[in-house]
């Protein structure tokens, strides 16, 4: 064991958080970010363990440093600023997915949220999913990544960003009630063709 290590520390927190030992975990890791306070790995690991124990305002804040795990994120370049969770008072805003599939179906239940607060979304997605998204409801619009952005009011921000900018704790996630429906033509075909067996 190599205690001034942050590369070591990092790997034994990890082994701790997958133990389910968090605050032992939060602790190592914490060790390690105070030997390389820009220690993504370490960072990102941290954000992790307050998630995966329930503390998600902490959590979600520290998952910011994916952004600087090499590999994870594809950083993106779109025209306007990104949005700081400043009230959006009717403007068009850009979310962008940024990960897999699974993100995307899990993290777009925070759109309707936007809509709810005033907003309009455009919302980017993985070409296999935009039949499912596009029936989430009134003023959300969804394009296929690739596809060019339809217009927007120059703010954008990154799917999974969503919880931390809404301050989103254990009590505060969306399910209220299913946000993803299948497109009804879609079902009664396969419905039809289900019957058959």
């Amino acid at each position: 064991f190599s205690p001034g290590n942050a590369g070591v520390l990092n790997d034994l927190g990890n082994v701790l958080k997958d133990s389910q030992q968090f605050e032992e975990a939060r602790d190592i890791y914490s060790q390690a970010i105070a030997i390389d306070p820009e220690d993504a790995k370490a960072n990102y690991n941290l954000a992790m363990a307050h998630m995966t124990d329930g503390d998600l305002l902490e959590g979600f804040k520290g998952f910011e440093w994916r952004w600087k795990v090499a590999g994870m994120v594809e950083n993106r370049d779109f025209p306007g600023e990104e949005w700081n969770g400043e009230p959006l008072d009717g403007r068009t805003i850009l979310i962008h997915a940024e990960q897999g599939l699974g993100d995307s179906i899990q993290f777009c239940r925070y759109l309707p949220l936007l809509v709810a607060s005033g907003a309009k979304v455009v919302f980017e997605c993985q070409p296999a999913l935009v039949d499912l998204v596009s029936n989430m409801g009134e003023n959300i619009t969804v394009f296929a990544h690739g596809e060019t952005p339809p217009p927007y009011d120059l703010i954008h921000a990154p799917l999974l960003s969503l919880p931390r900018l809404l301050g989103t704790t254990l009590q505060t996630v969306p399910a209220d009630h299913p946000y993803l429906q299948a497109d009804a033509t879609l079902s009664a075909g396969w419905e039809g063709r289900l019957s058959q067996y």
